[in-house]
């Protein structure tokens, strides 16, 4: 993980960030199922960095850069709102919107 921060520009950055949330949902999921309350609390503690560091990363020169805060801001509100229960289709949902950004990013 060191190596890969140490080593890496903003775009490979951005992809870790992005793996790193999708790493935590999933987990936050999977805590649920299981009614791994600490599990839970520490996977959606995980998310919430990746998304403050993908919201921190911004770059608000950028003409997308107003519809990315805004994004955040949505997906943020939606996990802390998973904090009692894990909403499990508004998690899976976010996950899956952001494997897509990340999957165009690769692409690129």
């Amino acid at each position: 993980f060191d190596a890969r921060v140490a080593g890496g520009g903003a775009r490979d950055l951005t992809l870790l960030c992005y793996e790193r949330l999708d790493t935590a949902l999933g987990r936050a999921l999977l805590a649920e199922q299981r009614s791994d309350v600490a599990g839970r609390s520490k996977a959606l503690t995980d998310a919430l960095a990746a998304l403050t560091a993908l919201k921190l990363g911004l770059d608000p020169a950028h003409p997308l850069a107003a519809a990315f805060d805004t994004m955040f801001d949505h997906a943020r509100q939606q996990l802390l709102k998973s904090v009692p229960t894990v909403d499990a289709a508004a998690v899976s949902t976010l996950r899956e919107d952001f494997a897509e950004l990340a999957g165009a990013l690769r692409d690129r």
